[in-house]
């Protein structure tokens, strides 16, 4: 059997058009419940502990925190670079969902092939659970975006050493965002 050059660079081409239209839609999707979905109470709990900490509030010793200690630190230093608000930390919160949403794609395609990616993105695009779980500020997209990394890493083609170093560091990371990731 042969391959026509034409229909492989036409479902190159069809598969790039998907993947630009897929990262758009979850793009919009993310950006519109930024903006207008409701205050989650957990929202001012999180980024008040982002604020103390870097106020020189000690974790557990000055005020309670009911999280593993990565969170505060993380959007603490984006509050320090953008300022103190709700729409920061969703800024930084949605970020982080497409970090691991494109991520994850990447890690499908590096497994079984570009349509696997697309299929990945079409799934997380079209996922309402995921999509507002991930636009507020919780330990969720900080989670989501450290395990991806770490399944990302650990397909690379790198020295084994390294490669399963910086992998146990994403996953060490995701445990100290939020404990029941173990």
């Amino acid at each position: 059997m042969t391959v026509h050059p034409r229909r492989t660079h036409s479902a190159a081409s069809t598969l790039r058009w998907m993947t630009i239209s897929l990262v758009l839609l979850l793009t919009t999707e993310l950006l519109l419940l930024l903006i207008y979905r409701r205050i989650n109470l957990d929202e001012g709990w999180y980024l008040n502990a982002a604020k103390l900490v870097y106020e020189g509030k000690v974790l557990y010793q000055d005020f309670a925190y009911t999280q593993t200690p990565v969170l505060p630190y993380v959007y603490g230093l984006f509050q320090q670079l953008f300022g103190i608000g709700l729409y920061q930390g969703r800024i930084l919160t949605v970020l982080l969902a497409l970090g691991a949403f494109l991520l994850s794609a990447a890690t499908a395609r590096r497994l079984a092939g570009p349509r696997a990616g697309v299929i990945a993105l079409a799934l997380l695009a079209t996922s309402f659970f995921a999509a507002t779980q991930y636009t507020y500020t919780a330990t969720y997209a900080l989670t989501a975006y450290f395990l991806a990394a770490a399944f990302y890493v650990a397909l690379l083609d790198w020295r084994p050493d390294l490669r399963n170093a910086l992998a146990t560091l994403f996953l060490c990371l995701a445990v100290g965002t939020r404990l029941s990731t173990v």
